[in-house]
């Protein structure tokens, strides 16, 4: 019997008809984005299958999108497993930041029309925190953590500073800080041996101090929603610990903004609790590939594809 984990992707999984293949499949998906467009004003549906990219891919247009896709995903995922006459029950959900609100609604935890319209408050309140051209994000590719947290202490002053933003797997982490400090610890890091240390095309420096006043909005608009006691515990990222209480998770969804996503640790901790398989609900295989370089032991699934969510209703015993 497989123990398994949901685990939902975050900004950066998205592209312009990223749904097609199950929407073809079933017609749950785009009755799902037409619930989702209902609570952010517009065509969600629209702009995921015909674009442009460049307003999915902005922030307050993403966040809604992926919450949307992955939720979509899990809907055809249960109507193929009704089909077939099996269930399963994960053990612990999770997702890379903001995909923490798309596991909160397939836990049951939110309501698909709550989540969706916090999340498009949450791009808009992280996207206009600061100034553009103030604080921004880099990405190190091939140097341990212990020498970017050493890094990132040089090269802070009181008045400019970096900090690790993302440790998404090994080798691969991302800094978050005022543009002249990331441009500083970004030479740093590649002294010191990494193969790759660029600049991201976002809008601000995300899960950093520098956005509190972000943190703040979302506080306010977390309290309109109802949040219910979720079906399994929810790894989430602030703790990296199974929370299934209201009152912590919505205190942990505030902080996750300007703390760090340490998506290695999450995925330790369920392995480390007796997870074996981990199925990505939601577009893209972002966190399968980096699930796959932090436990090469894990059975890693995806659910993309109607040939995908076939395999692993398969798997199911």
């Amino acid at each position: 019997m497989q123990n398994i984990a949901v685990v939902c992707p975050g900004q950066g999984s998205q592209s312009v008809g990223m749904m097609t293949a199950l929407s073809e499949k079933s017609d749950l998906v785009q009755l799902t984005f037409v619930e989702a467009s209902e609570s952010v004003g517009f065509d969600l549906w629209e702009l995921v299958n015909s674009g442009p990219e460049e307003q999915l891919n902005l922030t307050q247009n993403t966040q809604p999108a992926l919450v949307a896709a992955s939720v979509a995903a899990w809907r055809v995922l249960q109507e193929q497993l009704a089909d077939q006459g099996k269930s399963f029950h994960p053990s612990y959900f999770a997702g890379h930041s903001l995909g923490e609100f798309s596991a909160l609604v397939l836990s049951g935890a939110m309501s698909l029309k709550d989540a969706v319209k916090v999340v498009q408050q949450r791009g808009k309140l992280m996207s206009e925190a600061l100034e553009p051209g103030i604080g921004g994000m880099v990405a190190v590719l091939g140097l341990d953590e212990a020498s970017i947290r050493e890094i990132c202490e040089k090269t802070s002053t009181v008045s400019q500073s970096v900090s690790l933003a993302n440790i998404n797997a090994p080798g691969q982490i991302v800094l978050a800080g005022h543009v002249a400090a990331l441009e500083k610890a970004a030479e740093l890091c590649k002294s010191a041996g990494a193969k790759r240390a660029v600049m991201l095309p976002v809008s601000g420096p995300f899960h950093s101090p520098l956005i509190c006043s972000a943190a703040e909005g979302l506080q306010i608009e977390l309290t309109k929603v109802e949040l219910n006691t979720p079906a399994a515990p929810i790894i989430q990222n602030v703790t990296n610990a199974p929370e299934v209480d209201v009152a912590r998770i919505r205190s942990n969804l505030v902080q996750q903004v300007t703390h760090p996503v340490n998506w290695v640790q999450a995925v330790e901790f369920m392995q480390q609790n007796g997870v074996d398989t981990l199925l990505e609900v939601g577009p893209g295989k972002v966190l399968t590939g980096l699930n796959k370089r932090i436990n090469r032991s894990l059975n890693l699934n995806t659910s993309e594809t109607p040939d995908a969510i076939q395999a692993f209703v398969q798997l199911l015993n």
